[in-house]
C-alpha cells in the first residue's frame, strides 16, 4: 500500500491501439479515464517495486467489445497497465 510518505512517478510516454478508431474528442476522454483509474489502482492496492526505472512494459492484450466508450476503454487499459507494472517487479 501507498502511504503518505512514498511517491510513484509515472510516465507513459506512447501508447499504441492498433485498429481502435476514436474521434479527435475521444482521445482526452480515454486518457483521463486512464490517469484516474490507474491512480486509483496504485492508490488502492500499492505496487511493491525496489525503485528505479522500468524502461518499458509490454501491457497484457484485452478484448474490446463492442462500440466501447473513451472512458471504459481508458479503465480497461489502466487495468492491463497496471497488471503489467506488478509483474514487472
Amino acid at each position: 500500500m501507498i502511504d503518505n510518505k512514498s511517491a510513484v512517478s509515472l510516465h507513459i510516454e506512447r501508447l499504441v491501439l492498433d485498429g481502435v478508431p476514436l474521434a479527435t474528442g475521444s482521445v482526452v476522454q480515454l486518457q483521463l479515464a486512464l490517469q484516474n483509474e490507474l491512480t486509483r489502482l496504485l492508490g488502492q492496492d500499492g505496487w511493491v517495486h525496489a525503485g528505479g526505472a522500468i524502461q518499458s512494459v509490454t501491457a497484457p492484450g484485452f478484448r474490446i467489445v463492442g462500440d466501447a466508450a473513451p472512458a471504459d476503454l481508458g479503465r480497461q487499459i489502466a487495468h492491463s497497465v497496471y497488471q503489467s507494472l506488478n509483474r514487472s517487479t
